[in-house]
């Protein structure tokens, strides 16, 4: 008999709605909160919390 795995909890940042602020302006990918950076996970554009 296989042992059942427990699925991990969900994570929060992934059922948060993503706002249009928070996509890349090159790929559209949702960016990644870092401090005060935003990175995108897909082109690696990076973004300052300050930045317009």
């Amino acid at each position: 008999m296989l042992a059942e795995n427990p699925l991990p909890p969900a994570n929060p940042s992934a059922t948060e709605p993503v706002l249009e602020d928070d996509r890349c302006e090159i790929c559209g990918s949702p960016m990644e909160e870092i401090h005060c950076k935003l990175r995108c996970p897909n082109c690696r554009r990076m973004r300052d919390c300050s930045d317009p």
